[in-house]
């Protein structure tokens, strides 16, 4: 598998994200129809790519991961936004797209940090 295909994370999910690094890094999350991205309207354009989500952590990617999917279920299951622990289901609930995307139409790519990140801050 190329590496820069996005895995569906109900295929993740189903093998307990054991695929998924327990180091730092960044996770793209895209909408995945049929082996391709699907279009997203944008402000500015139409996203060829379906970006729905980046977002990086200095934890465990893989717990990240399995804390954005549990956010999607506990979405569809209609709880309470308090109780997600990432913010990509209520996010996809705010904006009317947790009742187009299907589960199996998000996947994602990580990527680990294989050096120590650096201060944005400058002396």
């Amino acid at each position: 598998m190329n590496p820069k295909t996005p895995r569906l994370i109900v295929e993740l999910s189903a093998s307990g994200f054991r695929c998924v690094p327990t180091s730092p890094g960044v996770c793209i999350v895209f909408w995945w129809r049929d082996g391709k991205p699907v279009p997203i309207s944008r402000v500015l354009g139409v996203d060829m790519r379906g970006v729905l989500y980046i977002g990086g952590t200095s934890g465990s990617l893989r717990r990240r991961l399995k804390d954005l999917w549990y956010s999607v279920r506990a979405a569809r299951r209609g709880k309470h936004e308090w109780e997600y622990p990432h913010t990509l289901g209520v996010s996809l609930a705010y904006t009317g797209l947790l009742n187009v995307i299907k589960d199996s139409e998000l996947a994602s790519i990580t990527k680990t940090w294989t050096e120590p990140r650096r201060s944005s801050r400058r002396s």
